[in-house]
């Protein structure tokens, strides 16, 4: 893929205007014409453009993250082990919270669901929000905890917030087990 054939494929799927796109042709360009056609440039320009697409796709296309392309492999994986397995409860614990996805299919089964997040899906400290941002990651979020037989938080503070947001369902589905050690063993 050449620097030119990106800039028109971003442009003809509206990642980019058409003053962005002449800008960006204009600069390769000069910076052919000054620099003997020499290539180096023009790799660090496709670099920064794929660095760039990768960010939409991280925000925008792989929600939650970018385990939502395991969850089949993951139910796939499951469904082999209930076959040969008397322990019938799924436990899904996230981050990544694609993983709850997983879950939210395997219990369609009708086996028990436990979700537990370990970090709220919300206000993550990778992604920064204060809330979900995303309508999809909201929906998400709610087909998680509406379909789990049992929703777990490792703090008193995520559980309650979890509570309110989610006040449409039963309290007594939300508990709050910390991270925590046996003295006696460390």
């Amino acid at each position: 893929l050449t620097p030119d054939t990106i800039i028109q494929y971003l442009y003809k799927t509206d990642f980019i205007r058409m003053d962005d796109k002449n800008k960006i042709q204009e600069s390769i360009y000069k910076y052919r014409k000054h620099s003997g056609n020499k290539p180096f440039r023009e790799n660090r320009l496709f670099e920064s453009i794929r660095g760039n697409l990768r960010i939409l796709l991280d925000q925008y296309l792989l929600v939650p993250d970018m385990d939502i392309l395991h969850v089949s492999t993951y139910i796939k994986n499951v469904n082999s082990i209930l076959k040969i397995s008397e322990d019938n409860v799924i436990l899904t614990t996230s981050p990544s919270h694609s993983i709850h996805m997983a879950g939210y299919f395997l219990s369609k089964k009708g086996l028990p669901w436990v979700a537990d997040f370990r970090d709220p899906w919300d206000n993550y400290p990778e992604t920064g929000h204060y809330e979900l941002l995303n309508p999809i990651e909201r929906m998400m979020e709610k087909m998680v905890i509406e379909q789990a037989d049992a929703v777990i938080s490792t703090t008193r503070t995520n559980t309650d917030n979890l509570v309110k947001k989610h006040s449409q369902i039963s309290q007594k589905k939300f508990f709050t087990i910390t991270n925590s050690y046996d003295k006696e063993k460390v």
